[in-house]
């Protein structure tokens, strides 16, 4: 075997790691079908028309269990070059690893360095629905009117207060109406230590009828996890005819 290590495989659907500890995050929408590696350099000799390279996906869960995961390549061989570890190995919670080694056509062997990925299947707020939203009691009654946007920047002002386990990289998505709507407005959690402050534009209020509303919130977490709606405000709108 060749001992000088080829490139680690780039993992595609990992998240950016920025300032995050979770070192190449998998989205969860990730975790349903086999999780895509490109190998973006090519080994020496690698197989042309009417031969074939054999490659093995090393797997170490994070357990420290090892799978491996034979690859037959038929030439021609075009890098970068996309190969699959079977989405059966994408259930464990934590960082795994996975490398390859390839034996070209000549019989020669080379091994690559490990990439880390990490699982996490954490639901906000451990899968327990929020606290309702803070708002000032004006906008409770008489509610969100003209003269209240003009005196608060044309916004709302909706304070989600910390949660258990809050975690840097998680989102917060405020939502008015039924226990179905789509989130008008999101912001990312920075802090695990502060309660969260999310502005509602004035737009948002006048594409809604007057009358009472309910103002919600969902918690996601930087995988993409969503827990339950959270408890509800109720939010009165009364801002007349509209233009």
């Amino acid at each position: 075997m060749d001992h000088t290590p080829l490139p680690a495989p780039h993992i595609a659907l990992a998240l950016g790691n920025f300032h995050y500890p979770q070192h190449n995050l998998l989205p969860v929408a990730a975790l349903t079908s086999n999780l895509a590696l490109d190998i973006e350099n090519a080994w020496p000799d690698p197989a042309q028309s009417g031969q074939v390279d054999h490659m093995t996906l090393l797997y170490t869960s994070p357990t420290g269990s090892v799978h491996e995961v034979p690859v037959p390549l038929p030439g021609p061989l075009h890098f970068p070059l996309r190969v699959w570890l079977p989405y059966k190995y994408l259930h464990e919670d934590g960082v795994s690893k996975v490398a390859f080694k390839v034996r070209n056509h000549a019989g020669v062997t080379y091994e690559s360095d490990p990439v880390a990925f990490t699982i996490d299947l954490r639901v906000p707020n451990h899968d327990q629905a929020g606290t309702k939203p803070v708002v000032d009691d004006e906008v409770g009654f008489p509610g969100v009117t003209r003269d209240y946007l003009l005196r608060h920047c044309n916004s709302v002002k909706f304070l989600v207060e910390q949660y258990p386990g809050q975690t840097a990289g998680d989102r917060v998505g405020l939502c008015l109406g039924g226990p179905n709507e789509p989130v008008l407005s999101d912001v990312l959690v920075t802090r695990a230590d502060r309660d969260i402050i999310i502005r509602l534009d004035a737009e948002y209020f006048l594409e809604l009828a007057d009358g009472v509303h309910l103002a919600y919130y969902k918690l996601f977490s930087r995988a993409g996890k969503v827990g339950p709606n959270s408890k509800g405000t109720f939010v009165r709108i009364d801002l007349g005819p509209r233009d």
